[in-house]
């Protein structure tokens, strides 16, 4: 919590030197791979959807190009369906549960506006980000197993409109992962490899 105060008050130091504040939150759509080199047992594969929210700058305007600095909340993960037995291995009941993993993410991306001469300002975005995981729940298992540090790049369209001398808009953003979440052998000798693909959907108000 400290780490965050401190960058709220970076953030708005540098407003107060002419740039600008960015607040921002919305849904996240993300999709896990899990695979081994033995069986072929994939688990929690199908889509969860979650939510993401953030506090950044915007900054370094150099034409039609500025930057974009950024410290995010974004929960991820999968869901599948998951079987109930009794002692005897009879099937009780069956229901889809979710595997969650929360990261606060710190990224950095150039967005390359497209003049319009007008108030909506289409854009495109490209830069990298880099992760902590910071909790997972119950069904994702000893959380020590997994890679806490995540790395990966941020790719996006978005638009916004200004009005009142403020800006407000939306953006869509993909975000390929570099490293995976868990890549470590097995206790049958086989490797156990688990990677994700996230996109996120937010809207953000820039002051």
């Amino acid at each position: 919590m400290k780490l965050i105060a401190a960058l709220c008050l970076l953030a708005l130091s540098f407003t107060a030197r002419s740039q600008k504040l960015k607040i921002s939150g919305g849904i996240s759509y993300s999709k896990l791979n899990w695979k081994t080199t033995g069986p072929d047992n994939r688990y929690f594969e199908k889509p969860y959807l979650g939510y993401t929210a953030g506090i950044g700058i915007e900054y370094l305007r150099l034409g039609i190009v500025n930057l974009s600095s950024n410290i995010e909340y974004l929960r991820k993960g999968g869901i599948d369906t998951i079987y109930y037995t009794d002692a005897m291995g009879n099937n009780l009941f069956q229901k889809e549960e979710a595997v969650i993993f929360n990261f606060v993410n710190a990224n950095t991306y150039a967005k390359i506006k497209i003049p319009t001469g007008g108030k909506l300002r289409p854009f495109i975005s490209l830069g990298v980000y880099a992760g902590f995981m910071v909790s997972a729940n119950k069904l994702a298992g000893d959380i020590g197993e997994y890679k806490r540090f995540n790395t990966g790049a941020v790719t996006g369209i978005g638009a916004g409109y200004k009005i009142l001398g403020r800006q407000i808009g939306l953006e869509i953003q993909y975000l390929p992962s570099f490293t995976p979440l868990f890549d470590k052998p097995t206790a049958t000798g086989s490797t156990k490899k688990v990677t994700d693909r996230t996109v996120t959907a937010k809207a953000f108000f820039i002051l």
